[in-house]
């Protein structure tokens, strides 16, 4: 069941005391439980049987993200050391000029080694599960903007072209779809800002620091302004709320803007050093985005775990080639 709470999304209440009372006359998915101790809640069993969502970057599953990176051998190999366990996993996966698409295309749960090839609109795709798979989805030129669009725990093969500003997706359960949104220049991605399961289309201007949302749950366009030229807008949730953050790191300054549109409040963070690639990802499994970068200089990932604040740091070999780039890239829009 899933508790009506905002805050609360995709697990129940955490304040069980032993003295439940249900009463089910709320609507078909919705009841009234009472705990003698902590009082009313409203519980929403709607979604129980709705996907997991697969973290950014988690390619063991484990519900955390890994520390990644792919770098330049001639051709590409991806390194990833598993959170479970702390080994290695080694792939030889692509070219140096490919742009890097990893997520859950089968929906196992588990990312998968993925690239586009800009040069013939292929992605190919080494899924954890259901093999290869080499699906051509557009041109070159395009930006590759995957997502899960339908809400059914695979992510789903997208493209947004620039000349015309229209998206190209192929859901892998309601089909295919296009969707006019942005102009050439805009910085596109696909987050869920609104907290329903769907990824909505979003695009970010440089130019006014504007946030163009279309949201999967209403019809109606957003449009908050966030962030100035020269930044770099992120794709995260560091509340846990189910809801991504309109986030932006500024590397003049290595400061991070996190806003959360539905309650108007706003941090600001300092972390980093000139030169770092923001990687903010779950790396500590409680539900929400921790504060990370990469440092390529010294090969090293930095973070602040959400969950207690501890500062981690870890140097990561990788595979020892050149050009390292770092995952989780989900959460850096082209």
């Amino acid at each position: 069941m899933v508790c009506g709470s905002e805050f609360r999304q995709n697990a129940l209440p955490n304040t069980y005391d032993g003295n439940w009372a249900v009463f089910p006359f709320l609507g078909t998915n919705k009841v009234l439980a009472g705990d003698l101790t902590y009082g009313l809640l409203v519980l929403d069993a709607g979604g129980v049987g709705n996907p997991l969502r697969n973290r950014i970057s988690d390619f063991d599953g484990d519900g955390k993200t890994d520390i990644s990176e792919v770098s330049n051998f001639g051709d590409d190999t991806w390194a990833i050391q598993r959170s479970s366990d702390g080994n290695y996993n080694y792939y030889g996966w692509g070219v140096p000029t490919d742009k890097l698409v990893n997520g859950d295309f089968d929906g196992d749960g588990k990312a998968d080694v993925a690239v586009w090839r800009g040069a013939n609109g292929t992605w190919y795709l080494n899924q954890s599960s259901a093999g290869y798979r080499f699906v051509q989805w557009g041109v070159d030129g395009d930006v590759p903007v995957t997502g899960d669009y339908d809400a059914d725990g695979k992510t789903d093969i997208a493209v947004w072209r620039p000349s015309t500003g229209v998206w190209y997706i192929i859901q892998s359960t309601l089909g295919i779809r296009t969707q006019q949104w942005g102009v050439a220049g805009d910085r596109p991605f696909a987050g869920d800002y609104d907290g329903d399961g769907k990824d909505d289309i979003v695009v970010w201007r440089q130019s006014n620091g504007g946030w163009y949302i279309i949201q999967s749950s209403s019809s109606i366009p957003v449009q908050i302004g966030w962030g100035q030229q020269a930044d770099k807008p992120l794709v995260a949730d560091f509340n846990g709320d189910g809801r991504a953050d309109l986030t932006v790191f500024r590397p003049s300054t290595n400061t991070w803007y996190i806003f959360n549109p539905f309650t108007g409040l706003y941090r600001t963070y300092v972390f980093g050093e000139m030169g770092d690639i923001p990687v903010p990802g779950d790396y500590d499994g409680d539900g929400s985005d921790d504060i990370a970068v990469f440092r390529p200089i010294n090969r090293t990932w930095y973070r602040l775990n959400s969950s207690d604040s501890a500062y981690i740091n870890l140097f990561f070999w990788g595979s020892g080639g050149s050009s390292p780039k770092p995952l989780p890239n989900s959460a850096q829009p082209e």
